[in-house]
């Protein structure tokens, strides 16, 4: 009875798994899509800016606008 009963149960859970595998898999390529698309692109100017060095890609500027001194309080 209990062999009768694992080899109904077993196609239905195996199922089961493959159908929850799949939906990861889905989820993970979404978040990878809207990663990748995020992204500013490499050849992006602007005050903070991406250059080529040895070790790769590295960020290079400042994203805080330069004061002029006049400008500065006590």
């Amino acid at each position: 009875m209990i062999a009768w009963a694992g080899r109904r149960v077993r196609p239905a859970i195996q199922k089961a798994i493959g159908a929850v595998r799949k939906a990861i898999d889905e989820q993970v390529n979404m978040w990878e899509c809207v990663l990748l698309s995020s992204r500013a692109a490499v050849t992006a100017t602007g005050p903070l800016h991406w250059v080529s060095s040895p070790g790769g890609y590295r960020l290079v500027g400042s994203y805080l606008s330069a004061q002029d001194p006049s400008e500065a309080g006590p």
